[in-house]
């Protein structure tokens, strides 16, 4: 089939063909994820990858608010090397070139990727078909909309997060790593299966927050 530009699209999603088809389509939501009383907090991503019993075949989603300095998607990639788990699809919403997602693409590890900008190294990689499955590139309001409709489902989103609470509420305007609003990922706290802040602040209060604890299933408190 073939797109607006006349281009075959080989994927089995429809193309895009004009905004026409968009314009009176109902908005779908799937249900939000369970609510939970108190997140847990731990000290180690090892620890959670194995309490949320992290597997082949997982999709696992990340934010890029803190741009270039984040690198916990990085720490996540080396996890799943070494623990040997494969057949991943990641959904981060961009990628930046420090993100050394290099190797997880050379092994196999990673078979579909789910994001909204690229740039880098790993964007060679792609162009070489080293990618065992699919890119899908999105606006980051059609990955919030996939997000919301079931069409992207994360089994578990990894969150950074400058500042958190004792009751999982966070925020990234404060802490000696804030960045800002968090409205990014909002749609992977609502929507994911589990949700994981990781963090470098535990605060005993915050007032402002953009991430509600009652969604939060576990902190991670790791040194930036």
């Amino acid at each position: 089939m073939n797109n607006r530009l006349g281009r075959k699209v080989c994927h089995p999603k429809p193309p895009f063909t004009g905004s026409e088809s968009y314009r009176d389509r109902q908005r779908s939501l799937i249900s939000e994820k369970t609510q939970n009383a108190q997140p847990q907090f731990i000290t180690s991503l090892d620890q959670a990858f194995d309490l949320l019993h992290i597997e082949d075949h997982m999709t696992l989603s990340f934010h890029h608010h803190l741009r270039s300095g984040d690198f916990l998607i990085n720490q996540v990639a080396d996890l799943l090397i070494h623990k040997g788990i494969s057949a991943i699809h990641l959904a981060p919403s961009s990628i930046f070139p420090q993100y050394l997602l290099g190797p997880l693409i050379e092994k196999g590890i990673v078979h579909n990727l789910y994001t909204s900008y690229l740039n880098g190294p790993l964007s060679q990689q792609i162009r070489s078909r080293k990618l065992k499955g699919n890119l899908i590139m999105q606006t980051h309001g059609g990955r919030a909309r996939a997000i919301e409709s079931g069409e992207l489902q994360i089994d578990v989103a990894f969150l950074s997060c400058p500042v958190v609470d004792r009751e999982g509420n966070g925020s990234g305007a404060f802490g000696q790593s804030a960045c800002g609003t968090l409205g990014y990922a909002l749609s992977d706290m609502l929507y994911a299966k589990k949700v994981v802040l990781v963090t470098d602040t535990i605060v005993d209060r915050l007032d402002r927050f953009q991430f509600e604890g009652r969604y939060v299933d576990m902190v991670v408190q790791i040194p930036s």
